[in-house]
């Protein structure tokens, strides 16, 4: 298969020092927009306390957290 445009593109992104340095800048950025657009309020029925299992990765035990977005006037 030949090296296309595309291909070559996200070699250079894989070969930085830090390959997932975008992917959390651009989950910072869509965290960033959703704090500023919305009002979060946990519902009632969210657990209390949040529990995690030690694993190779934190592993979320608990219930689900719900919340209610409501967008922000601007």
């Amino acid at each position: 298969m030949p090296r296309t445009k595309v291909s070559m593109n996200v070699a250079v992104l894989m070969a930085g020092a830090d390959p997932c340095s975008l992917a959390w800048m651009e989950m910072r950025m869509t965290f960033a927009h959703v704090f500023r657009r919305f009002d979060l309020e946990l519902d009632p029925s969210s657990p209390e306390e949040l529990t995690f299992t030690e694993k190779f990765l934190p592993l979320f035990a608990g219930g689900h957290v719900k919340a209610y977005m409501t967008p922000v006037s601007v």
